[in-house]
């Protein structure tokens, strides 16, 4: 019995030996990775376009519906300005799943800073699954090219919708080539649509008299606003729920001071809400209060 006993102690000794650091480890890791300790699935406040984590505030929701009644009107050219970091791309995202693939071909084309018109042709042919023409390429070319595939597809039953992504950086010279594509039509109605999505400056420009020819052809205009606090605070729960946490995860107490320094940016309220689930989870909370948030909001202050 005594033997038993001894031989028992020293088993509980041998799994307590091996079983302490890996559990002392285990703790330390879920501590420092707020999606052990918050039981999450994935990132709620992930910095990528990930059409999961749409939240149709009233303005997103506005600037859908209407982004997409201006390719069912057959609208040449539609709008959709805001600040950087409200939400533009992700909804270029949700019209590419939305729209109908069986009459609509969407394609997205993203400018960059110096993107040139012969550039711009390029990558709409290569987005359409075209090769740009033998031999020296003219912008005349490209154009006549997809003028034949924009007529091809509306022989399918199809019409084309391109979305241009940060329009801001179109030079002038692209922005009225856009314009060239936007007239091909047939009698009863334009054979292609072209939303564009940009920041704020760029509705400035258009305001200029010499592209008076394109913004009067912008019937549909929309402009994406930041999140009120009401809005911030139910952004933040969708998120958290969305990502398989709780949707109290963050105390009231957080909310203000999130509103006031993201300014309801929904990629500043990201940024900041990441960090404090990550301090949360290293102090092991249970929820983000408003103690971390005025925290870390004072670190990323000027001196």
């Amino acid at each position: 019995m005594a033997h038993a006993t001894t031989e028992h102690a020293n088993v509980v000794e041998l799994v307590d030996g091996f079983s302490r650091p890996r559990n002392q480890a285990r703790f330390a890791e879920a501590s420092s990775d707020p999606l052990l300790h918050f039981g999450l699935t994935t990132n709620p406040f992930a910095d990528n376009v990930n059409p999961q984590f749409f939240f149709r505030t009233e303005a997103h929701e506005e600037a859908f519906i209407l982004m997409k009644k201006a390719v069912e009107d057959d609208a040449s050219l539609a709008l959709c300005t805001a600040l950087s970091g409200t939400g533009k791309t992700l909804l270029t995202q949700i019209l590419l799943q939305d729209l109908d693939t069986h009459h609509h071909r969407t394609i997205l084309t993203l400018v960059y800073p110096g993107m040139s018109r012969t550039a711009l042709l390029r990558d709409i042919l290569g987005e359409l699954g075209l090769d740009p023409p033998a031999g020296r390429t003219s912008i005349h070319a490209m154009l006549s090219q997809i003028q034949q595939e924009i007529i091809r597809l509306h022989a399918c039953g199809q019409k084309l919708v391109l979305i241009i992504d940060e329009a801001h950086f179109l030079k002038p010279d692209s922005l009225h080539i856009l314009r060239t594509l936007s007239n091909i039509e047939v009698p009863e109605k334009k054979l292609i649509s072209v939303l564009l999505f940009g920041e704020d400056h760029f509705r400035d420009r258009l305001d200029l008299p010499s592209f008076k020819a394109v913004l009067s052809r912008m019937v549909f205009r929309c402009t994406l606003r930041p999140l009120n606090a009401e809005e911030v605070e139910q952004y933040i729960k969708f998120r958290c729920l969305m990502a398989g946490g709780r949707a109290d995860l963050f105390e009231t107490s957080a909310i203000e001071p999130i509103c006031r320094a993201t300014r309801g940016v929904p990629r500043e309220i990201n940024r900041l809400a990441h960090n404090g689930l990550l301090a949360a989870a290293r102090t092991e909370r249970q929820q983000v209060n408003g103690e971390i948030i005025e925290a870390l909001t004072r670190v990323h202050q000027p001196s």
